[in-house]
């Protein structure tokens, strides 16, 4: 088995182009339509591990209907604490926003998740799914890190 990293479909908040982290927000329609679209391009899968978040558990769901799912807390979207629900017009001045968007990963998002807590937490979780699926048998490993413009579905 291959581990195929996917990203949840469209939410109402990706459609106001807003960052949306830790806000539990379920698929827009679009976002379902779209899922129900793209069903029949996913390949077989052996195993299915999800982040906790709605919004990832629709689109699993979705996408592989029938097949249980595995939710990995790790694998959970970065806080963005006040960013949370801005869009790039509503942030764009901020000196924080524009480090982070500069590619400064030190900085922890007021109110939110530090960058580096965020990264190793999602490593974590990947290890945790690896581990999970070696036990299991089920595991030849690519990772297809994909886009919202290629695919619009998350980890």
């Amino acid at each position: 088995m291959e581990l195929l990293l996917l990203r949840h479909s469209v939410t109402p908040g990706n459609l106001k182009r807003q960052y949306i982290g830790s806000t539990d927000q379920p698929l827009a329609p679009e976002g379902e339509a779209l899922a129900r679209k793209r069903r029949g391009e996913m390949p077989e899968i052996g195993g299915l591990w999800v982040s906790p978040m709605l919004r990832c558990r629709q689109t699993a769901a979705l996408l592989f209907p029938g097949v249980e799912q595995r939710q990995v807390p790790q694998l959970r979207e970065c806080a963005f604490g006040r960013f949370e629900e801005k869009t790039w017009e509503e942030l764009k001045d901020d000196p924080l926003y524009r480090a982070w968007m500069g590619g400064d990963l030190t900085i922890t998002f007021p109110g939110g998740e530090n960058m580096q807590g965020f990264l190793e937490r999602s490593r974590r979780g990947i290890e945790a799914v690896v581990r999970e699926a070696e036990a299991a048998g089920r595991l030849g490993i690519r990772a297809d890190f994909v886009t919202k413009t290629e695919l619009p579905f998350a980890i």
